[in-house]
């Protein structure tokens, strides 16, 4: 079935559609059993799938209404003509040459998908939580005091050094956030791990709150972990209001403002990125349903043990 799923790549989708929409006959002819082997027109699934199985597109409307039910199999052959493919619709005993090619229909399952998960910048962050999900206080908190500030361990033990490329490396995993594949929700947690694996808050300056869970290595792919995510919000805390030293101003700024200007400079305003309650809901309908597979490289910038910070002592660092 191809419907325009939320993980989709909607340009890809949108041509698939466009060309069905606009694809006009070229001639037809009776679909017997040798020519349905020939141009690769057999149902998928049925006991002659290999390599005679077409591919079976099926496009719903509203209410899981079937508008279009259809059989793709082979290109036209370069020298037969001007292109084209032929097609079948389902339960149909005529093929068809169009005029359209559906060369995409070659592509992986996981070429489909859209690969931006999220791309949220370190300077966001206010602080990451190392939760457990059978737990209730978090295994460690890293904190930014400030959007200008660097992130600090706010438990750290005494004596003991935290290495600042470890916690900026946490802050930063979710930019630039790709996924490599998306695993139907319904995949057994025993397959996938997710539920028993680490799990972290990423809660930013704005309130949006991002929730990642770590699951298991994918079987036969141990460059790949499975994992699941999920976005909500929180009203973050009122600023601090000013002190009367902070507001009052300049004599010079007085007098620019009773002429109806200012010389004060100040900073541009910031971009406005809409509304964040109503943009994290948007994220949690579209990412929350999903199990996706990540690159083990970004897996690992989520440091699930603690004293995986800290440096290690003289002798430790000797004996390795």
């Amino acid at each position: 079935d191809w419907s325009s799923d939320v993980c989709s790549s909607d340009l890809k989708l949108t041509d698939l559609v466009v060309k069905m929409r606009d694809m006009k006959i070229d001639r037809s002819f009776p679909a017997d059993a040798d020519t349905l082997d020939r141009l690769s027109l057999r149902a998928p699934g049925t006991a002659s799938e290999t390599p005679a199985a077409g591919t079976r597109i099926r496009l719903m409307g509203r209410e899981d209404k079937a508008l279009a039910d259809i059989l793709i199999g082979k290109t036209r052959e370069s020298g037969a003509g001007r292109g084209g493919n032929f097609v079948m619709p389902e339960d149909s005993k005529t093929i068809y040459l169009v005029d359209q090619e559906f060369s995409l229909l070659k592509a992986a399952p996981e070429e489909w998908i859209d690969k931006e998960l999220l791309d949220i910048s370190p300077d966001r962050v206010e602080r990451v939580d190392r939760i457990d999900p059978e737990g209730k206080a978090p295994l460690y908190t890293v904190r930014r005091p400030a959007a200008s500030r660097p992130p600090e361990m706010t438990d750290a033990p005494k004596g003991k050094k935290v290495l600042e490329a470890k916690l900026n490396r946490l802050m930063d995993a979710l930019s630039a956030f790709r996924i490599e594949d998306v695993i139907a929700p319904d995949t057994p947690a025993e397959k996938t791990g997710i539920g028993q694996g680490p799990c972290f808050d990423y809660t930013l300056f704005d309130g949006t709150r991002y929730t990642v869970c770590l699951g298991k290595t994918v079987a036969g792919n141990p460059d790949r972990t499975y994992l699941k995510a999920s976005v909500g919000f929180t009203p973050p805390p009122a600023p601090e209001k000013e002190t009367p030293a902070d507001t009052k101003k300049a004599p010079e700024e007085t007098k620019a403002a009773e002429a109806g200007k200012t010389e004060t400079k100040t900073d541009a305003a910031p971009e406005k990125t809409g509304d964040p309650a109503k943009d994290a809901a948007a994220q949690q309908e579209r990412i929350s349903p999903w199990i996706f597979a990540v690159p083990q490289w970004k897996a690992d910038q989520f440091i699930a043990d603690k004293a995986d910070f800290f440096e290690a002592p003289e002798s430790k660092k000797a004996e390795d």
